[in-house]
């Protein structure tokens, strides 16, 4: 299912630990396979990707806060409607959160035809910090899990 429908967006911040994963693990995407999807990397406010991935067949990748999943720990949800009904803490360090952008793109009608949320559980969000080991220790899994749900087949 490779096209031009599919967005990818990575949230967070690579100055800041392990928040850089989304934004890590996208350009790692982009650079390797770049017919794969359209790209996008958020650093603030989600609610700006409204309008991007509306109809869109969508995957997130953002690291998460959460005391009850040990840090690099793999949290996928595979729906929109699942991802409605989450905990908001799980998703975002950030203002505005992820479930509230979403939420708001269902009030406007505009929201992805299909929604893949990628997680991981962190532990280092302080400015200059590098992703934590565990962390990092995902990013393959990360890039094979997008390929995956793509079913995307190198050539």
């Amino acid at each position: 299912m490779t096209g031009n429908n599919n967005l990818i967006i990575g949230i967070g911040n690579e100055l800041r630990g392990d928040d850089g994963l989304g934004i890590i693990a996208v350009n790692e995407l982009k650079e390797r396979f770049p017919d794969l999807a359209e790209y996008c990397i958020e650093k603030d406010d989600p609610t700006r990707l409204i309008d991007r991935w509306d109809g869109k067949d969508l995957i997130i990748i953002d690291a998460i806060q959460n005391e009850r999943l040990a840090t690099g720990t793999l949290y996928l949800v595979r729906s929109l409607d699942e991802l409605l009904v989450q905990e908001e803490k799980l998703y975002s360090s950030h203002g505005i959160g992820l479930k509230q952008a979403l939420e708001l793109g269902k009030c406007l009608q505009k929201l992805p035809t299909s929604c893949f949320f990628i997680g991981a559980s962190g532990k280092d969000w302080k400015l200059g910090a590098s992703l934590s080991t565990k962390v990092n220790r995902l990013l393959p899994i990360v890039t094979s899990t997008v390929l995956e749900y793509y079913q995307y087949e190198k050539l």
